[in-house]
């Protein structure tokens, strides 16, 4: 769960549109599916403007879509999309990270190894289920948050946060199972090199991890399962040359902040 859905709503129109935020995230409603005004006013018991409005914020996030004649639907997926996020989480995620390594006190490496113990104890199943459980979800999700939570401004911190909402989404669509890649390790290593305070190192382990997620993405799509290697071989071309546009519908940090605030 995201930290945006743990605020209490403000207004009816920001509680609709953190409901419909976390019903797309975690992909209660499918990419491209159609929302309907009459059928979410009905079931929500509200007014169409509060409806609109929440509508309008999740279309400036791009995670909804607005065509004329068609009204809203949930925002489709695309292996370009795909792509073009990882460059920017790669980006962001290194540079917040590099800003922490340098400024992060004891009480952050504190927070560190705490985060890193309550992740590697926690079952990444769930009641023998290939699927990752919600707990170690939540746990996986506050471990990179507090790797980066000092030295950089709150902006940025809630742009990445986006980006790791909009990532997660395609990797709770893939179906990827909790036994596909030596998880525990990687976050290990990540966790020891950014206590080192080795940049490089913790840079270079940030980027192949999120890399290896985005090549099981690719994997377990047997559109694309062919073409991985080819694929990901150039998204790191484009991350080690610094190329890479943010992908479709996520606009700049202001619009992104002014989205999530009300």
């Amino acid at each position: 769960m995201s930290n945006t859905q743990t605020q209490p709503p403000k207004t009816i129109a920001h509680g609709l549109f953190l409901r419909l935020r976390e019903d797309i995230l975690q992909c209660r409603l499918r990419p491209g599916e159609r929302l309907r005004l009459d059928m979410l006013r009905d079931a929500d018991g509200v007014g169409l403007s509060p409806l609109r409005e929440a509508l309008s914020r999740l279309t400036s996030m791009g995670l909804v879509t607005s065509e004329a004649q068609r009204g809203f639907s949930v925002a489709r997926i695309s292996i370009e999309d795909l792509l073009g996020l990882t460059k920017s989480r790669v980006r962001i995620e290194t540079l917040a990270l590099r800003f922490a390594i340098a400024t992060g006190d004891r009480n952050w490496e504190a927070e560190i190894l705490a985060a890193a113990h309550r992740l590697s104890g926690c079952p990444i199943g769930s009641g023998g289920s290939r699927a990752f459980s919600e707990d170690w979800q939540n746990q996986h999700r506050a471990f990179h948050a507090v790797l980066v939570s000092v030295g950089t401004s709150e902006h940025v911190l809630r742009f990445r946060e986006h980006l790791y909402d909009l990532s997660d989404r395609y990797r709770r669509l893939s179906g990827l199972a909790a036994i596909e890649r030596e998880i525990v390790g990687e976050h290990q290593a990540l966790a020891e090199a950014t206590l080192a305070r080795n940049v490089a190192l913790a840079s270079e382990l940030m980027m192949n991890h999120l890399v290896a997620t985005t090549r099981l993405i690719l994997d377990n799509d047997p559109a694309y399962s062919g073409q991985a290697d080819r694929l990901i071989g150039r998204l790191i071309e484009d991350i080690q040359s610094g190329i890479g546009s943010l992908p479709n519908g996520c606009g700049s940090v202001r619009q992104l902040v002014s989205a999530e605030a009300m």
